[in-house]
């Protein structure tokens, strides 16, 4: 079946949906030719389970993926990422199972081999990413600033801090509105394409893992 699947929603969304995409094709290997329409296409670079597809090709199907499950949030039993799962699961009439509990990203041997945009901008040497801020339609999501800071400052000296965000969106920065960050945080919000903190993710060794509200670089 070819298979069009649609989403508008912000870069973490598509994220999540790169991994049912991922799930479905595990559990249906050889079933669907899959195309994607999504807000952030840099996220599916080099995936091997979307096609680019031509002018003349025309899906047999195509879904608006949505998540449904948002609305169960605290009632029931889930992560995020069986939102997507289980509206494919409604939509296509199938059973899709869970894969891992992270999105399908896939670097290609350039992104592998060339250093990653934090050495690029200067830094040579283990650091945190974290998103200090966020989009202003759901605020309620912004952790406090105060508490950022609290951390950094923990830290300071020992494991540097990279910023990572969308231009356009509120940032802890050291030019932001209020609370930068000082010293050891390296701002990388704004100016870099959409896989640059994946990449800034998948090149570099993490330091010891201390921070309990972030991942390791």
């Amino acid at each position: 079946m070819k298979l069009l699947l649609r989403n508008r929603l912000p870069p973490g969304d598509v994220l999540m949906l790169t991994a049912a995409v991922r799930d479905l094709h595990r559990a249906h290997s050889n079933t669907y030719c899959t195309a994607v329409e999504t807000a952030c296409p840099p996220l599916w670079e080099n995936n091997p389970l979307v096609i680019a597809p031509g002018p003349d090709w025309t899906p047999d199907r195509a879904i608006d993926c949505e998540y449904p499950l948002i609305h169960d949030t605290n009632r029931r039993p889930y992560h995020f990422i069986h939102g997507f799962l289980q509206d494919l699961e409604r939509k296509l009439g199938v059973s899709i199972p869970a894969g891992p509990f992270r999105g399908d990203v896939h670097l290609s041997d350039e992104e592998m081999q060339r250093p990653s945009p934090v050495v690029e901008a200067g830094h040579d040497g283990p650091y945190w990413v974290v998103a200090a801020g966020g989009k202003y339609d759901f605020t309620a999501k912004w952790w406090d600033p105060d508490s950022w800071q609290a951390v950094v400052d923990h830290f300071q000296g020992q494991t540097p801090f990279v910023q990572a965000g969308e231009k356009g969106h509120w940032h802890m920065t050291a030019d932001g509105p209020c609370f930068p960050l000082p010293g050891p945080a390296l701002p990388m919000a704004g100016g870099s394409r959409a896989r640059s903190p994946l990449t800034a993710r998948a090149r570099d060794p993490p330091p010891p893992p201390r921070c309990p509200i972030s991942s390791p670089a």
